[in-house]
């Protein structure tokens, strides 16, 4: 389980490279609010801060909850949101250790991130929904014969 220090290290390292703000936002939920509270809104309170859990269990409910919408987004040909999806899924995969996060090409964002979504669904035990596109853009093919939404090119 990643520490406070090294959370706060990580929102260092990720601070130009995080346009969206969804692996900020993932890992600044995981902290307690006063060591969280530079990162929020002025507005921000404590009775209102939630902690989400730092523990495995947490993170890969998280992850299983979150996997069909972001599947939508990427068979959906949904850049924006496919791509802040996997941004998502990133700081889940860091905040369980560095050995699942150096497992995953996150480079591989082709077909809107579905390679990606299936090697986490892969290394976490998470069931995919059954989608003949998603198999095929996983594997860097177009999701459809008549796709002219830009997968697989």
């Amino acid at each position: 389980m990643r520490t406070d220090e090294e959370i706060l290290r990580r929102l260092g390292e990720i601070k130009g490279d995080d346009f969206f703000g969804a692996q900020s936002s993932e890992l600044v939920s995981r902290l307690p609010f006063a060591i969280a509270r530079p990162f929020l809104i002025d507005e921000a309170t404590e009775a209102g801060w939630k902690t989400y859990g730092r523990d495995r269990d947490a993170i890969v409910g998280e992850m299983r909850g979150y996997m069909e919408f972001a599947v939508e987004k990427a068979t959906g040909h949904r850049g924006l949101s496919a791509s802040r999806s996997i941004e998502h899924f990133r700081s889940w995969v860091w905040l369980l250790s560095d050995e699942d996060f150096s497992a995953i090409d996150w480079e591989d964002y082709a077909n809107y991130g579905a390679p990606i979504l299936k090697a986490v669904a892969n290394r976490f035990g998470i069931d995919l929904p059954d989608d003949p596109r998603l198999m095929r853009m996983a594997e860097g093919k177009i999701c459809s014969p008549d796709c002219e939404g830009g997968c697989g090119r």
